[in-house]
Parts: C-alpha cells; structure tokens; sequence
C-alpha cells in the first residue's frame, strides 16, 4: 500500500485563516455597529443589535467565500502566487496582496506574508460587507428611509472595519519585530 504523497510547498490557503478569525471578528464588530446604529440613527438598543447580528453574519457566511472565490481567479490570472524568488521587498509585497487568499510557498516570509494578505483582505471584504449588509438591514430596518440605511451600512462599516484594519497593522507590526511565524 502506498502513502499519499504530500506537498510541503502547496502554499498557505488563507481562507483556513480567515473564517475563524472572521468568526471571532463578529463579537467586537457587532459591538461597534451596534453601539453606533444605536446613537447616530436613533434605534432602539434590540434593533440596532439584532440588525448589525444578523447583517454581519449574514455578511461573513456569505461575503468571505464570495470575496475568496472571486480573488482566487484574479490571483491565478495574474500568475500572483508566482512571489518565490522575487528579490524586490515591493514584488514579494504585491505578489502577496494579489495571492491574498492563498500564498506562494515562502517559508523564509510567512511570518510577514500572513498578517499582511490578511489585513489586504479586509478591503474586498469591506465592499462586500456594505452591500450585503445594506441589502440585510433594508429588511431589518423598514423604518428608516431606503438612502438612511445606505448611509448606515457604509458608516457602521467604516468604523467596524477601521477597527479591524488596526488590528491587522497591529499584526504586521508584532510580526515585522517579532519574525514569528503564524
């Protein structure tokens, strides 16, 4: 009986990364959406936490494959997992941010390759993030006017995933200093 054959040079799929991370995510960013939607647009405590649960929820079961899926094929278009051997920091960079979802073999780099193909997906994931949720809490929200839960969508976002986009530079940083490795 043969033993299966195993790649040691397959690459990081970062979607392995990614939803458990995003999973945890929902915690702080409802807490944020919640809280904002409760002072700027006047809801009541319940709706404002019910319509940021259930519109981000919403939006990370289906916007993170969506936004996987979709920039898988651009990075295989554009040849992005092709980072091995670059000798320029700026190549290695955007090899890593177009291959966001699944890198190149780069022992020597993960530990800076990760943090930062992470935190470039926050911005996809973003753009996906308004249009769902937007299209979720018109449902949740019939009481507001259509152009009013635009707006929502797009400012309790903007916060949510500043906060994220912190944390992810935090992440760089600590990786940039430390070299350890996720």
């Amino acid at each position: 009986m043969n033993a299966p054959t195993t790649l040691a040079d397959a690459g990081i799929p970062m979607f392995m990364l990614q939803v458990p991370a995003m999973a945890l995510a929902l915690i702080p960013v409802v807490a944020i959406e919640a809280v904002a939607a409760r002072r700027f647009f006047g809801l009541t405590a319940r709706d404002a936490f019910t319509g940021t649960a259930i519109a981000n929820a919403i939006s990370t079961v289906v916007g993170v494959p969506i936004a996987c899926f979709a920039l898988f094929f651009v990075a295989a278009a554009t040849e992005g997992g092709t980072i091995v051997g670059y000798d320029a920091l700026w190549k290695r960079v955007l090899g890593t941010i177009i291959s966001m979802v699944w890198l190149g073999p780069d022992e020597k780099n993960s530990y800076w390759m990760v943090p930062v193909a992470a935190t470039a997906f926050l911005i996809p994931t973003f753009l996906l993030s308004v249009l769902i949720e937007r299209w979720v809490l018109r449902f949740r929200w019939r009481a507001m006017e259509p152009h009013s839960v635009t707006r929502a969508a797009w400012l309790l976002n903007s916060m949510s995933y500043a906060f994220l986009f912190m944390l992810g530079l935090a992440w760089i940083a600590y990786a940039l200093i430390t070299h350890q490795k996720t």
